[in-house]
């Protein structure tokens, strides 16, 4: 184990190169007697502003979403994710994401995010690390992925691994989904560049407290298991924008933008 700051990296040897994992950031706790109607708590609530770590990195330009379908997942629940990844760049959403900005000094200019943000590539895979995700293999998904051609090699994209509900995965030891989250975001290192995924998994076999309580039932498409997860997807999509190296854009307790 490597310690860099507070982030703890591991090193894991993957055919042949070595990547490198920091710990799971950013990630949707779960809705444990959440109340649906109540807005974000207010700053000073036990959440403090928003700021920034000069010359830490921030998804600013063109931010492709690549989805890998990891497991067996209905062609209607892949058109309402595509159809809502597709469509998020030009929501009032993203407006949002605009606030946020690099800059690499105190006297270099800020970098405000414009995107587009958008579909990128998609990719089904079909179990090829089994349907039980032990530690690192979620980063192992995404690069073999990118290393046999399936989705684009492309560091300043985000890739989004999608469990189906009969996949359980596992960060470590005491972190997996369901136990605590409905999803992260992190990164790793191939090739001297760092590359940002988020993890969430289908909640209606395994977890349904990750779909807000008014929709266990009905949803709006009807896909009550795409329609549960757009809310961890979005919610990782903009941390994984304004922090994709989990130490750029935080208050003081840690919270990222999505957590306010």
């Amino acid at each position: 184990m490597i310690i860099i700051g507070s982030i703890t990296i591991s090193s894991i040897l993957v055919n042949g190169r070595t990547i490198r994992v920091a710990k799971p950031a950013g990630h949707v706790p779960l809705r444990t007697g959440a109340n649906p109607n109540k807005g974000p708590e207010p700053n000073g609530k036990g959440k403090s502003d928003i700021v920034y770590t000069l010359g830490e990195r921030v998804l600013t330009g063109p931010t492709p979403v690549n989805i890998i379908y990891y497991g067996d997942w209905s062609p209607e629940d892949q058109a309402v994710i595509n159809t809502f990844i597709h469509n998020i760049g030009q929501s009032s959403w993203f407006n949002i994401q605009k606030t946020y900005y690099y800059q690499q000094d105190a006297d270099s200019p800020q970098i405000f995010t414009e995107g587009p943000l958008g579909l990128g590539g998609i990719y089904v895979d079909n179990y090829s690390l089994g349907k039980t995700l032990n530690p690192g293999m979620v980063p192992q998904i995404v690069q073999n992925a990118i290393q046999n051609g399936n989705v684009q090699d492309y560091a300043d994209s985000i890739y989004l691994v999608l469990g189906s509900g009969d996949v359980s995965e596992s960060y470590d030891d005491s972190n997996s989904f369901c136990k605590p989250y409905c999803g992260y975001h992190q990164y790793f290192t191939m090739n001297d560049k760092n590359y940002v995924y988020a993890y969430a998994g289908n909640p209606t076999t395994n977890c349904p407290s990750c779909i807000p309580t008014q929709n266990r039932r009905v949803s709006p498409s009807g896909q009550i298991a795409a329609d549960g997860m757009l809310t961890s997807i979005a919610h990782e999509i903009a941390e994984a924008m304004s922090d994709p190296e989990t130490q750029t854009w935080r208050d003081k307790q840690g919270n990222e933008n999505a957590d306010k």
